[in-house]
């Protein structure tokens, strides 16, 4: 089955598939069609995330999770990494990077978690509004407004 065509039965079954802040798939809708969904949805997760982002995953399915920046590239960050890399992208969104300055920014802050962890959390003090607070909620796993694949 083709990422679009399970997009399409998805969607037709209650189920959105839309790209997370995190850049996991998040499907939503009644919980028993999303329950149903899952397993295809994991299955297929490096051709959903290419079709729903544009553009292909950083690393390929089969690459190994030895070490953080790999595990939050591939979507199963633990909590600091997951609140990591949203603050990056929460900088990275106010700040307009492009998606290589975003590439880097994250392979960057990875390489030395504590640091940019209380590197980002003071430019994420800094920041106002809502939509910027909202981009700091790290979603990981299952969560009210979705479920992570």
């Amino acid at each position: 089955m083709t990422p679009a065509a399970i997009i399409k039965q998805a969607t037709a079954d209650g189920v959105q598939l839309e790209l997370s802040p995190i850049g996991t798939i998040k499907a939503t809708g009644k919980q028993a069609a999303v329950t149903r969904w899952l397993p295809l949805i994991r299955q297929h997760k490096p051709e959903l995330l290419e079709a729903l982002s544009g553009e292909p995953p950083n690393v390929p399915a089969a690459a190994p999770t030895t070490g953080p920046a790999e595990r939050a590239r591939l979507g199963d960050a633990v909590a600091p990494e997951a609140e990591l890399i949203a603050l990056v992208d929460a900088v990275a969104d106010f700040h307009g990077f492009n998606p290589e300055q975003r590439a880097e920014a994250k392979q960057i802050a990875l390489a030395d978690l504590e640091a940019a962890l209380e590197c980002f959390r003071g430019l994420a003090a800094k920041q106002t509004g809502a939509e910027f607070k909202k981009r700091l909620q790290p979603t990981n796993g299952y969560t009210k407004r979705g479920n992570h694949a």
